[in-house]
């Protein structure tokens, strides 16, 4: 019975070799047959690998691998045959051609294969209505969706794209248009978006990815020149993956490594968002609430319309309006200790992403307290930074502190602790608007050289420049301004 198998699949690769145009069998071909139901037949040479016969699977690579000294990073072009097909390996959204030949720069098609067609080296179904494989080291710069195309099997994967032109017909068949365009840590070239304006799903302006009626931010391009982006007014909400790029193969939350946008500072927030981040654009499995703008290794601050309602910023840091969410903690935010509103009770994913600066963060609250906030993945930065809590010192000091003595006998020019307050001029134990006034007040008289109103220099020069001026009220109404959202602070560090 063994005999009758070997001879059936010898006869089975003669015929199939017999079968084969005359310019493929001059050709020195590693043949392989597993028995008399099914033979595959392909060939490796010069950084080709032509698959005449059977599918490109998990099964056929093991076999591909026994040919002495190949490796997957040595194809270079990839050829299916008449008879050949590319498998999907199991439990995998992607083809093998996309993850074993990480060299690829080529797919080419027999004219006479009824599932599959190429052009410009790229795979597609045989009626161009779906893009297969797009070789991730084809060295164009600029890609064109075909206007055939509606949807986009495995993601366009490619480091030296930098525009990305898209057809007027895709995502019609596609309830995950975005995700399919690119995936985690795809495309880390790209400088630009461009969408037909007769495509009624997606839209692109300035370069940056859009639904059709600009009410959702899908993807802003990593390479995009600009410094400061401001969110146009129509946008609503703003894509899990708009501003970051993740780890495919993580699982749980991880920012892709050496894929980051080093260029943008700033981006502005219009009044009419209301969801950054809830929207997981690829199907990522973790918490909704992910939202990150930790690929943006430069960023520095995030502003909000005043007018919106559902988001603030303050120093630069995002919260939601209620102040019981922090979303985003600019991952170049140059200062090394944050105060932590006590009223915030959640932190999501990515929040403190590569934010290696921070090392210190102020809570006044118990530790207790502090335990019950929901951190989400992402945020090693600030769990690695020293928390202080109410019982510590509030805030860092250059000198060391002792403890402070009673005098055994109070005298007439001992004063109280609260009296000599830095910044409570009007000695009600507070530091608020009122004492903002005064030193406007005394400042102006001063100008006018009538001042009536004494304040003693070390209580009244906040900022340490040996006078009192309009720099000092703006300190005090910032310092008035941060402990009415909870912070705790030291005036002198505002």
């Amino acid at each position: 019975m063994e005999f009758k198998k070997i001879m059936a699949g010898i006869l089975s690769v003669a015929t199939l070799t017999a079968s084969l145009p005359m310019a493929d069998a001059s050709i020195n071909m590693a043949v392989f047959a597993a028995d008399s139901e099914s033979s595959n037949v392909f060939e490796f040479e010069n950084g080709k690998l032509s698959i005449y016969n059977g599918v490109l699977s998990y099964e056929m690579g093991d076999e591909i691998n026994k040919i002495p000294g190949f490796s997957w990073d040595n194809v270079k072009t990839l050829y299916i045959g008449s008879n050949a097909e590319i498998g999907e390996g199991a439990g995998s959204v992607y083809y093998p051609a996309t993850i074993w030949c990480s060299k690829l720069e080529n797919i080419e098609v027999s004219a006479e294969n009824s599932e599959y067609t190429s052009e410009n080296g790229v795979l597609y179904n045989k009626d161009m209505t779906e893009i297969i494989c797009y070789p991730n080291c084809k060295k164009d710069s600029s890609f064109v969706i075909p206007d055939s195309v509606k949807y986009i099997s495995s993601p366009v994967d490619n480091e030296y794209l930098k525009t990305l032109v898209i057809g007027e017909n895709y995502g019609l068949d596609s309830e995950n248009y975005i995700g399919d365009i690119f995936q985690n840590d795809s495309l880390p070239a790209l400088e630009e978006y461009i969408v037909s304006p007769q495509n009624n799903i997606l839209s692109s302006s300035d370069g940056v990815l859009f639904n059709k009626d600009k009410t959702i931010l899908c993807s802003y391009p990593l390479k995009k020149a600009d410094k400061i982006y401001t969110v146009p007014s129509t946008v609503k909400n703003i894509s899990t993956v708009a501003f970051a790029r993740m780890d495919r193969y993580a699982t749980e939350y991880s920012l892709a490594e050496g894929i980051s946008n080093d260029l943008l500072e700033k981006v502005i927030i219009g009044s009419n968002v209301v969801d950054v981040g809830g929207i997981a654009c690829y199907g990522y499995n973790g918490e909704r609430d992910t939202i990150s703008f930790g690929s943006c290794n430069h960023l520095k601050s995030v502003e909000v319309d005043e007018n919106n309602s559902n988001y603030k910023t303050i120093d630069g840091v995002l919260y939601s309006k209620d102040m019981t969410v922090l979303c985003v903690y600019p991952s170049a935010k140059e200062e090394t200790s944050l105060n932590m509103p006590t009223t915030v009770k959640k932190i999501y994913s990515g929040a403190f992403k590569k934010c290696v600066q921070l090392k210190d963060v102020y809570y006044n609250e118990s530790e207790t307290k502090w335990s019950k906030i929901e951190i989400y993945y992402g945020n090693d930065c600030l769990k690695n930074a020293t928390i202080h809590f109410s019982e510590n010192p509030t805030a860092p000091t250059e000198e060391p502190t002792t403890p402070p003595t009673e005098p055994t006998e109070p005298t007439e020019t001992t004063e109280s602790t609260e009296k000599n307050l830095v910044g409570d001029l009007n000695n009600d134990n507070s530091i608020d608007s009122k004492d903002a006034v005064l030193v406007l007040k005394y400042y102006a008289e001063c100008l006018a050289g009538n001042a009536s109103t004494n304040i003693p220099l070390e209580k009244g020069d906040i900022n340490g420049d040996s006078k009192i001026d309009s720099k000092d009220a703006v300190k005090i109404l910032k310092y008035y301004a941060q402990t009415m959202v909870g912070y705790n602070v030291n005036i002198k560090d505002v």
